[in-house]
């Protein structure tokens, strides 16, 4: 989704470390891929909340009438 490759060689406390990669490299990592990887967080995040709450109010709205449990 954000065109980037994570993993890699990596240093951890001066020490080189390869691990596999994940995904391609279509760009060079920059700011800007936080604030994408931010938003689509948020979009994704709203979208579920949002999903989770019409699932419930049509499972009440169905309880209510007697279409579940009865």
């Amino acid at each position: 989704a954000l065109g980037v490759q994570l993993g890699g060689l990596n240093y951890y406390f001066g020490k080189a470390s390869q691990k596999p990669v994940i995904g391609h490299s279509f760009e060079q990592l920059n700011s800007e891929h936080i604030k994408k990887a931010n938003h689509l967080m948020y979009v994704t995040s709203i979208l579920f909340l949002a999903i989770g709450l019409g699932f419930r109010f049509a499972i009440v709205s169905l309880w209510r009438i007697g279409g579940l449990g009865q």
